[in-house]
Formats: structure tokens, C-alpha cells, sequence
């Protein structure tokens, strides 16, 4: 972001997760028109403090709020949560932007059809994720893990899932590069910071890199070692908050 100021760009960054003071005053202080608000989702926090409205951007609001903060009170919001993370990748969000300046909040023949091949996959997954998830009781707190494979993009449903079947306090999601962390009680806020992230109190993340030998082994295929190394990171990462307390 310093490169970009001071080569004469401006940044703006609208955000609706938990921010320190600290982590505000440092990127204000490198000039960034930063705004955070978080009594709505990030669509929201973009169309309040850029003054747009209409009854597109209205609907696509309250639709991505429905799904972002997992309210579920508007129908529309699991429909383009697919359509979105239909086939990923940069290209097929830019044609989706595009296909939605003008959305009146009706879907068409092509992103119904993309609902639905959706949902079958999605079927797939969470059989999968039943099969190959993994329990274990740390601190009190009975945490399910699960390795997610990048064509499994429905990370919150992946969690919402071990959460119920396992009744587990903690979902831990473990992908190459990062964790993402959701509790229906615990704050995974304060776990996500022991590790170099952040988000809310009941959905967080952050990056976690595993050693080379662990990253090889994933890309052929064997991924036990990354979950067992990912699931030992959250482990003293409890540690550490417990450690704190006392």
C-alpha cells in the first residue's frame, strides 16, 4: 500500500471485520481511505460510504449481507453465493460483475443452471468432507477439522456442518495457504491474532504457511501431514490464549 501511495495511487479499503486501534492508526497513517463499519456486510459498508443506491444495488445488498453475516432473510443471497463461486478465478467474477450492473433481482436461465449444477456439487463435498473430517478434544473444547481442497469453496457451509454433526465448539478449516477458523460460542477472533489474522468473533482466519516437505507432500496428493500440522498450530495457539489468562 506504501508503494501504491506514494507512486501517486490512492487506495481504498471498506471492511465490516473486528479492527484493533493499533492496526487503524497504521494504515490511515500510510494514507489509505480506510472505512469500516460494522453494522453491515462489506457490500454494504462499499454502498453506504460511496453513496450508491438503486433498486439493484439495494437487492444485491441485502443479499450479500443475508449470506456474509449468515443471517439467511433474504432468498437471493445462497443463490449468487454459487453463482459467485461457480468456477472461481478472477474471470468468471468480472463476467459476473458485469452481467449484475443492471440486476433487477430476477436471475436468468444462465445463473439458474448454475444454481443448479451448483448444488450437486455441493452435495458431493459435504458427503466427502463426513468422511474424511477428523474430532479431536483440546482444552475443553471438542474442535472438528478438515482439509479443504480449492475447488471447495463453501467453506462457511464445510464448517457449519462439522460444527452440527461432530457438536463440535470449533471448526477448523485447513487449505495450502491458510486457516479459516468458526465457532457458534467460542471467539475465534482471538485465535485467528494468535496466528497472524483476524476477522469476527465467530468467523475468522489467517494465513499458515506449513514447511516445504509438508507442502510437497500435499500437492501429490497426501495431505494428512498439513491437516496434523494445521490442527497442532490451533493447538498452541489455545495454549498461548490460555497462557494469557493466567
Amino acid at each position: 500500500m506504501r508503494r501504491i501511495i506514494n507512486s501517486g495511487g490512492k487506495v481504498y479499503w471498506f471492511d465490516h471485520h473486528v479492527w484493533d486501534e493499533s492496526w487503524v492508526r497504521m494504515v490511515k497513517n500510510l494514507g489509505v481511505n480506510l472505512f469500516i463499519d460494522r453494522s453491515t456486510c462489506t457490500a454494504g459498508v462499499v454502498a453506504k460510504y460511496l453513496n450508491v443506491s438503486g433498486e439493484g444495488v439495494d437487492v444485491l445488498v441485502k443479499a450479500t449481507c443475508s449470506l456474509d453475516l449468515w443471517r439467511f432473510d433474504h432468498w437471493l443471497g445462497n443463490y449468487l453465493g454459487k453463482v459467485v463461486g461457480y468456477k472461481g478465478g478472477s474471470k468468471w467474477k468480472e463476467y459476473i460483475v458485469k452481467k449484475l450492473v443492471n440486476f433487477k433481482g430476477v436471475l436468468d436461465n444462465e445463473l439458474l443452471q448454475v444454481v443448479e449444477e451448483e448444488i450437486s456439487k455441493e452435495l458431493k463435498i459435504m458427503s466427502k468432507v463426513l468422511k474424511k473430517a477428523h474430532v479431536t478434544k483440546y482444552g475443553g473444547l471438542t474442535i472438528a477439522y478438515y482439509f479443504k481442497s480449492d475447488d471447495e469453496h463453501i467453506t462457511s457451509y464445510i464448517a457449519h456442518l462439522l460444527m452440527s454433526r461432530f457438536n463440535a465448539d470449533i471448526a477448523v478449516i485447513c487449505r495450502k495457504g491458510s486457516i479459516s477458523l468458526r465457532s457458534k460460542a467460542y471467539n475465534v477472533r482471538e485465535l485467528a491474532k494468535v496466528l497472524g489474522g483476524g476477522g469476527h468473533p465467530r468467523a475468522a482466519g489467517a494465513p499458515l504457511r506449513p514447511p516445504l516437505i509438508i507442502r510437497i507432500l500435499s500437492f501429490i496428493g497426501i495431505r494428512r501431514p498439513h491437516l496434523e500440522w494445521c490442527i497442532t498450530k490451533v493447538k498452541k495457539a489455545l495454549d498461548e490464549l490460555l497462557s494469557r489468562h493466567y
